[in-house]
């Protein structure tokens, strides 16, 4: 982002009293238990109004909204989002910094922009250096006893008359001159009653969320506050957002572990349901692009596997063309990059299969192999090949072709 967005043109610098040359900078520090990453570069800065105009193309502007300057810097990362007009190798696909955010967040880290038109932009990102040990809160929640990881938490408060309010249907908690958005513990786990919460909530803990901004979590009391070893869920459990591990607490009893930064990631959250979880990914998939990568290399099916993927697309993979038919006869994919070489059925055989078809003949297909004769482009083009590439293949012309054989 820095190269294709940031750094200008070298004439453009020399007016505004820059070297010629762009400066990117890398601070890695150790701070307490975690990892600093700061990554400033010397150029122009985001270009807001370019991202207030692609932010208002995409409806993601209320009527009247008037976004702060950390609303626009959060918004390079929302999936898809790109000012760019163009594809190129490194912009313009929207799955950069939107994959950046969700591997902090995977990994329990934060990520923060800043940015000053003509000096400069700095993405700062704290990780965890490790969540098998924390020091933890203990906290009651609705008869149960939760533990309370620290990561994310920078001060605790109390709260007296006054301080919980609502603007609105927004919850805020008052805190000196400032208003921070406020949640209650027992809802965002789906437990207890909302009502006697508001009741009983005197502790606020304000957590720094993992994209830059605060917000503060209200519960009732902290019953004791420790050093804990986090035991991570088997495989078995279904993964519940917010939820880290678990802990044997001194008498035996176990606690759930909570990180609060996760927790508040999610809406207002009730209990975990499979059903709705799988119905969700399932929508997902439907809204993007099936592509099928046929290879016979396990290295080679891969990296193709990957590079379509960063290009927005739903990925699956066969080893040879047998396998690829079993897959498009339960969906058909919208794109099929295929091998030419391969055990059981070669590519030539498949792209004849599929054209033979009436649910695939117009399936647009991508031939990439290491044969390069007339005598092989031959045989893929009576087979119905579209396009036809040779190993070591460039990554922008494999784009120019998927996107023209999709017409994007």
């Amino acid at each position: 982002n820095s190269v294709d967005h940031g750094i200008e043109p070298p004439e453009d610098r020399k007016q505004l009293g820059k070297p010629p040359e762009g400066c990117i900078e890398l601070v890695f520090a150790r701070e307490g238990d975690h990892i600093n990453v700061n990554v400033r570069d010397d150029g122009q800065g985001l270009n807001k109004p370019a991202i207030l105009k692609r932010a208002g193309e995409r409806g993601m502007l209320a009527q009247g909204q008037v976004p702060t300057d950390d609303d626009i810097n959060n918004m390079i990362l929302t999936p898809g989002f790109s000012t760019r007009d163009e594809v190129t190798q490194l912009s313009g696909r929207g799955v950069g910094m939107d994959i950046v955010s969700e591997k902090v967040r995977s990994i329990k880290g934060t990520l923060t922009i800043r940015s000053e038109e003509s000096v400069g932009t700095t993405m700062s990102i704290a990780l965890p250096v490790t969540l098998l040990s924390t020091h933890a809160m203990i906290v009651p929640v609705n008869n149960q006893e939760y533990a309370i990881s620290n990561f994310g938490i920078e001060e605790i408060i109390y709260a007296g008359p006054g301080d919980i309010d609502y603007l609105g249907e927004k919850l805020v908690f008052k805190h000196g001159a400032e208003i921070h958005g406020a949640h209650f513990l027992n809802e965002k786990l789906g437990v207890g009653d909302i009502a006697t919460a508001a009741n009983d909530a005197h502790v606020g803990l304000v957590v720094r969320r993992s994209d830059g901004a605060r917000s503060v979590m209200l519960l009732e009391s902290i019953l004791d506050s420790r050093d804990l070893v986090v035991k991570p869920l088997l495989q078995q459990i279904p993964q519940v957002q917010g939820i880290i591990g678990a802990t044997i607490l001194g008498d035996g009893s176990v606690a759930p572990v909570l990180d609060l930064t996760e927790l508040l990631v999610t809406t207002a959250s009730h209990r975990f349901n499979p059903q709705q979880q799988a119905e969700t990914v399932r929508q997902q998939d439907n809204n993007m692009p099936f592509a099928l990568v046929v290879d016979d290399s396990y290295s080679a099916r891969s990296n193709l596997e990957q590079f379509v993927s960063d290009m927005g697309f739903q990925v699956r993979s066969a080893k040879d063309g047998m396998e690829a038919v079993d897959i498009i006869a339960e969906k058909v994919p919208d794109i099929l990059l295929t091998d030419l070489e391969m055990p059981r059925m070669n590519g030539i055989d498949l792209a004849t299969h599929v054209r033979s078809n009436d649910r695939t003949c117009d399936l647009p297909i991508i031939l990439i192999t290491s044969r390069s004769t007339q005598k092989h482009r031959d045989y893929a083009s009576s087979a119905g090949v579209n396009k036809y590439m040779t190993k070591p293949y460039s990554e922008d012309d494999l784009l120019q072709n998927i996107d023209s054989l999709l017409g994007r």
